[in-house]
């Protein structure tokens, strides 16, 4: 196999990495047995069949895939053994392995088969922007999965995939265009700070999906209104926890938009947009909130905005490093934060033959942004991820706690009995924006 030039989207994502964010997707899948070394070798095979995981990245400014020489599957898995039970030691190993870049002289992905004392084996996933963004990452996890034995084919069991917002004119392009060049910087608050190389990270406790529906069934909304409500309202709690002035304007969150159709999910590289959220940080009426999300998320979706960024992206994948770094300065200071929402499989699935419990997934911060926020579903539950800079956010277990109470405000709040037997809005399925 000889050199291969990175596609544009690839490139623009090979040169974002920075000093102090190493430009990585990672996923977690927690299994209820542990697993062989063969076992998690020949996953690592099958991963390195994909297109390009078998290459290392070289050149600079016209980056290009080029054959790994003597390429071992084997020397990409790094068996691990956890000193003690339960969620703070994984934290603890995840959060040093966060900082750590990939080496670019080899293929740029690793694999981590951490075993637990209290049974079972996770596995953490690093593979760098460039090979694959998280929706391609989750779509690579499915096909790793065994065959499904309750689908009528025996197919994978694969997630579910929103279509991609429509094209849009010209007229709407100029407008999401306008949009985005007037919008003005977002508030200085605590989450804009110098970053380090020290992340955090933590996650909370599932969320029942059909609870999120409930909710959702009862205000009229989706799924993901419900649940970037639910990070709105625990941002505020967060940024007002010890201070006299409670924050008194949104912040704005950078929202991937995948533009892959379901064929395409398994295949490499980058595919995807963003578009800009303001979230009501500062609304404490858990249900206004939720009925501004939507309102915001409902006119974003029906513009060019998530074409229009990805289409800057593609202009500026090869053009000169100011170039480059003015378009992160831009994005940067117009947004605070990431909300990533990506869908698993739906049904309870296996890998190497054995059940996985859980997966997760991190986004790296990019746009020199220090937090990060994943939304996934696996299987009828919702698990919400935070991986943030340390000198954004000291306490991520309390943020994680303020996600959980602001869920229950909105669980048990008096709209949710009133309005329980309403449909839900442009489908259940926590599908991203």
């Amino acid at each position: 196999m000889g050199h291969h030039w990175l596609g544009s989207e690839d490139a623009a994502w090979s040169r974002m990495e920075e000093a102090t964010n190493p430009m990585v997707v990672s996923a977690l899948v927690q299994l209820a047995q542990p697993l062989a070394p063969g076992d998690v070798d020949a996953l690592a095979a099958r991963l390195s069949a994909i297109p390009h995981f078998r290459d290392r990245l070289v050149g600079g400014l016209l980056p290009r895939w080029s054959p790994a020489p003597k390429f071992d599957a084997r020397v990409h898995v790094k068996r691990v053994t956890l000193p003690t039970s339960g969620d703070a030691p994984l934290r603890s190993f995840i959060q040093q392995v966060a900082c750590q870049f990939l080496n670019p002289a080899e293929p740029l992905w690793r694999i981590y088969a951490i075993d637990r004392p209290e049974g079972g084996t996770t596995l953490l996933f690093r593979i760098h922007h460039a090979l694959a963004d998280g929706f391609a990452l989750l779509g690579a996890l499915a096909a790793l999965c065994d065959a499904d034995p309750d689908s009528a084919d025996g197919a994978v069991n694969r997630p579910h995939v929103a279509s991609p917002p429509a094209a849009g004119g010209p007229s709407d392009w100029a407008r999401a265009l306008w949009r985005l060049a007037v919008l003005p910087p977002d508030p200085r608050t605590a989450l804009k700070h110098e970053l380090g190389l020290s992340k955090v990270l933590a996650w909370s406790a599932p969320f029942a999906l059909s609870e999120v529906k409930r909710v959702a069934n009862a205000s009229g909304a989706t799924v993901n209104d419900v649940l970037v409500a639910t990070v709105a309202g625990a941002l505020g709690r967060h940024l007002g926890r010890g201070s006299s002035c409670p924050p008194r304007a949104d912040v704005r969150a950078m929202l991937p938009v995948n533009l892959r159709t379901a064929e395409e999910m398994t295949l490499p590289g980058n595919r995807f947009g963003f578009m800009m959220l303001s979230l009501p940080i500062a609304e404490r009426d858990p249900f206004v909130r939720l009925a501004l999300v939507k309102a915001r998320t409902g006119a974003l979706k029906s513009s060019a905005e998530a074409r229009v960024a990805h289409t800057l992206l593609l202009a500026v994948a090869r053009a000169p490093r100011a170039v480059r770094n003015a378009l992160v300065s831009f994005f940067g200071k117009k947004t605070s934060l990431i909300v990533s929402n990506v869908a698993g499989p739906v049904r309870p699935a296996k890998m190497a033959n054995t059940a996985i419990t859980r997966i997760m997934f991190r986004v790296p911060q990019s746009a020199r942004l220090g937090l990060g926020i994943s939304l996934l579903s696996y299987a009828g539950q919702v698990t919400i991820g935070v991986l943030a800079d340390r000198a954004v956010v000291a306490d991520p277990e309390a943020l994680v706690a303020d996600l959980a109470a602001e869920f229950a405000a909105l669980a048990s709040g008096p709209a949710a009995a009133r309005h329980a037997s309403q449909p839900v809005r442009n489908g259940a399925s926590p599908a991203h924006l």
